[in-house]
């Protein structure tokens, strides 16, 4: 049996976070140097999946980023 009341608010709650943490994604790899291409699976691994492209851009991060400058 289906309960939009319970599943619309779940699926709102995953899609902001998801892109929440995309945008940080894209933020940082600026900031550290990390080739947009390279980042383009972890959006979308983000995107749908949430943390397995969070975990995989942490990844992508320590083998192709480079420190972060204090600003």
């Amino acid at each position: 049996e289906r309960h939009p009341q319970v599943s619309a608010p779940a699926v709102i709650h995953y899609l902001a976070f998801d892109l929440f943490i995309g945008a940080w994604e894209l933020r940082d790899a600026r900031a550290r140097g990390v080739p947009h291409l390279a980042l383009v699976p972890c959006l979308g691994l983000t995107l749908m999946f949430g943390p397995i492209g969070l975990l995989l851009y942490f990844a992508l991060r320590g083998l192709l980023g480079r420190p972060r400058v204090a600003a």
